[in-house]
């Protein structure tokens, strides 16, 4: 008989691992006080969570409401009315998923043609 292991199932069935990182992603939800309107990240270094804050300052410009970063460097954070840091960690995102939140890769590739946060924005919609 073939072994049936989670890996196996469908995405939507719940396993004790999902039910699990459903539950972690729902503390860290409720002490930010709640999901966000939009998620931002960006996959690489300190400088480029830092470009990420001036995205959150933009949004918030144009009446975004709240906005998760998701990062490894909460830190960079504290004080800033712009964003909420939350850990740069795949089950929020799928949390965010399952509620229809956009959470956003922002990236530039080569040697870009115009500034990085112009372009970080554009990729935002703004």
């Amino acid at each position: 008989m073939p072994d049936k292991s989670s890996s196996n199932l469908p995405s939507w069935v719940p396993t004790f691992s999902r039910l699990m990182a459903f539950v972690w992603s729902a503390r860290i939800a409720l002490a930010a006080g709640g999901l966000p309107e939009i998620g931002i990240f960006y996959n690489g270094g300190l400088g480029d969570d830092i470009l990420c804050s001036a995205v959150a300052r933009e949004l918030k410009k144009r009446g975004t409401g709240k906005i998760w970063h998701f990062t490894a460097f909460p830190e960079l954070a504290v004080g800033n009315p712009d964003l909420i840091a939350v850990p740069a960690d795949f089950r929020l995102r799928r949390l965010c998923g399952l509620f229809g939140v956009p959470c956003i890769e922002l990236d530039y590739h080569r040697n870009p043609p115009r500034h990085f946060i112009v372009m970080m924005c554009e990729q935002i919609g703004i």
